[in-house]
């Protein structure tokens, strides 16, 4: 499994929760902007791996800073905290993200394990557009994708018919990649 997140409150559970789970490996963690910064989601990520001391080594990559063609309106403070995660202060990691940005990180693991990688997106789903534009045929090599967002039966959270992390950024859930986009 490989988890791509912007790291607040609900991810950090979502994250502990399959570190717990029997079966499942995380073979790593991106990083994309959303309840936080992408700075701050994985200082956040890295802080929460050394408290929960898993027994193999999860690398932790960042992605996306800002939508494909939208303005970043800012974080939510108010839901999540200025640090994300309710403002718990987690102790300092000495760990760092790896060099390899979060799209080649998605694209490199489908290719070594063609057919095996669940990605489990929590947050806007820009890394995996960006992983798309990189290996037009990575949905034929990721064994699943499992997406947190969108709203069938209730109005969304940011809208009357938008939930924050399509909401965030459109572009990213339609294969469009604008010509402006830094990928």
């Amino acid at each position: 499994m490989i988890i791509d997140c912007d790291t607040g409150i609900d991810d950090a559970l979502a994250i502990l929760y399959a570190l717990r789970t029997p079966g499942v490996v995380i073979e790593g963690i991106t990083m994309v902007f959303g309840n936080t910064s992408v700075e701050q989601a994985a200082d956040n990520t890295l802080r929460l791996l050394d408290l929960a001391k898993p027994d193999y080594e999860i690398p932790v990559a960042l992605g996306a800073s800002k939508a494909l063609a939208r303005e970043l309106g800012g974080f939510s403070p108010h839901v999540h905290g200025e640090n994300g995660i309710g403002d718990v202060q987690l102790p300092p990691s000495s760990r760092l993200p790896v060099k390899e940005n979060a799209a080649a990180f998605i694209v490199r693991l489908a290719n070594e394990h063609p057919g095996e990688i669940v990605l489990v997106t929590l947050g806007r789903l820009t890394n995996l557009a960006q992983a798309l534009e990189l290996d037009p045929d990575l949905t034929a090599k990721l064994k699943k994708v499992v997406v947190m967002g969108g709203t069938i039966f209730k109005p969304g959270n940011v809208t009357p018919v938008a939930e924050a992390n399509l909401w965030g950024d459109p572009l990213a859930q339609t294969g469009y990649l604008p010509q402006v986009c830094p990928c």
